[in-house]
Formats: structure tokens, C-alpha cells, sequence
């Protein structure tokens, strides 16, 4: 007999609490991070290299923006204010 499906990610695992959410926004930003230093470091074409640097900053941005963004508007709920 097989073992029953893992849950995955559903609405009711991320309740509760905001360990998963971050763990996600962190390994984001380690990963723009990581793309920033290799732009730098090992990149020949100077235009990708400040395509890539560009573009991590700008969803690095996007990331930090949504996270205070959705801490504000659960907290709100939380709280049950419009």
C-alpha cells in the first residue's frame, strides 16, 4: 500500500504563520544576490552584465516591496479591518 499524496502547497500549510513565505523571499534575494556577484565577477559582455545586475536589483525591489505589502494586508485581516 502506498504512502498517501503530500498536502504541497496549499492555503491551509502557509496559515499560521510566515516561516515558509520566508524562506522564499530569502532564497530570492540569495539568488539575486548570487546573480549580481557572478555578473560581476566572471561576465565578458559588459551589456549582460548590467542587464542581469539591473534586473536582480529591480525583483529584488518587487520582493521586498510585496512582502511589506502582503505583512500590512494580513495583518489588516487578521485584525478584521477593511
Amino acid at each position: 500500500m502506498s504512502a498517501p499524496p503530500s498536502p504541497g502547497w496549499t492555503a491551509r500549510n502557509l496559515q499560521g504563520g510566515w516561516t515558509i513565505r520566508r524562506r522564499i523571499i530569502v532564497a530570492t534575494l540569495l539568488f539575486n544576490a548570487a546573480c549580481v556577484v557572478h555578473s560581476m565577477v566572471w561576465q565578458t559582455s559588459e551589456a549582460i552584465a548590467g542587464t542581469v545586475i539591473t534586473n536582480a536589483f529591480l525583483m529584488a525591489g518587487g520582493v521586498i516591496g510585496s512582502y511589506v505589502f502582503g505583512a500590512v494586508w494580513d495583518d489588516k485581516g487578521k485584525r478584521g479591518e477593511p
